[in-house]
């Protein structure tokens, strides 16, 4: 079945991409303070988010690496 095997590997990248986010959070975002405002973008964010979602937190990371 095609169309499970392309769910399956859609559901393998979104996880890697996040096991990514989470581990260049700690790792770069670790001085970063919640300010309101996302860190990337400058849209309002919900207390303790630093980004407003994983696009801007992986944008961030890659620049800050």
């Amino acid at each position: 079945m095609k169309h499970a095997d392309d769910l399956d590997m859609a559901e393998q990248n979104r996880d890697m991409e996040i096991n990514a986010i989470l581990n260049s959070r700690t790792k770069y975002t670790s001085g970063l303070k919640h300010d309101g405002l996302c860190h990337w973008c400058e849209h309002d964010v919900e207390p303790p988010k630093l980004f407003c979602d994983s696009k801007c937190s992986l944008k961030w990371s890659r620049e800050n690496e």
